[in-house]
């Protein structure tokens, strides 16, 4: 009863994040990165690159929310995959 429970407990918080996503979430994180490190040491205008980066919001707020993004799935696939080892143990 207790392996069952822990399946269903498994189950029912939703799916996994895949490498997939974390790939894509660090992919954009470097590219807001490369744009900031033009932008305050090289002095370039990116203005037309960061509206494409982040059309919502600064530059700056954009980079740090894929930074935010990219630590929260890491750090998901790290617990998913300790609970899922245990559920298949």
């Amino acid at each position: 009863h207790q392996v069952l429970a822990e399946i269903r407990k498994v189950e029912g918080e939703g799916l996994v994040p895949s490498e997939e996503e974390l790939t894509l979430t660090r992919e954009k994180r470097r590219q807001g990165w490369r744009l900031l490190r033009r932008q305050w040491l090289d002095g370039e205008d990116v203005a037309e690159e960061s509206r494409e980066y982040a059309p919502e919001q600064p530059l700056i707020e954009g980079y740090e929310g894929y930074v935010g993004q990219a630590d929260t799935i890491a750090d998901r696939l790290r617990h998913e995959a300790d609970r899922v080892a245990g559920v298949a143990a």
